[in-house]
């Protein structure tokens, strides 16, 4: 994954709030976490069934390794609300909370409609890190490294 910094170039930049439901029927917003946790939202492609499922696999064994650091971390794809079973999967219909993420992004470094990319935010909800590539396990080792940087600049 090919990582952007944004934390520091532009530090005013809030993420946007988004409303999406779990595979649990859960509505998750990026608000419930303000002030608590980081997040980290890993963008899957519509057509990438066998990313999302390997990337559900890879969050869910990696949970631990989150609240380690006060995170949480979310798959979410174009997927129907009820179409699957997995509290870590948001559904967004339609992709509209994906184009707002993927607009924050340094101006022509925008993932591709097709590419998987990350978001790091920290728990006032200002992004400071956002990658494209492949979502594996390495991905999830780099947004780690982040969110421990994070916690480096910003411990409170």
């Amino acid at each position: 994954m090919h990582w952007h910094e944004l934390g520091r170039t532009r530090s005013e930049l809030v993420a946007p709030d988004f409303a999406l439901r779990s595979g649990t029927g859960e509505m998750i917003s990026r608000m419930q976490f303000r002030q608590r946790t980081h997040l980290v939202l890993f963008f899957v492609p519509r057509d990438a069934a066998q990313t999302l499922a390997a990337q559900l696999r890879a969050l869910d064994a990696s949970r631990g390794r989150f609240d380690e650091v006060s995170a949480h971390a979310f798959a979410i794809a174009d997927v129907p609300a009820g179409a699957h079973a997995f509290a870590w999967l948001l559904a967004d219909p339609g992709g509209a909370v994906r184009a707002s993420y993927a607009a924050l992004f340094p101006e022509g470094h925008e993932p591709g409609a097709d590419e998987p990319f990350a978001v790091v935010l920290d728990r006032y909800g200002a992004p400071w890190y956002a990658g494209h590539g492949a979502l594996d396990d390495a991905a999830i080792d780099e947004a780690l490294t982040k969110l421990w940087a994070i916690e480096y600049d910003c411990p409170e």
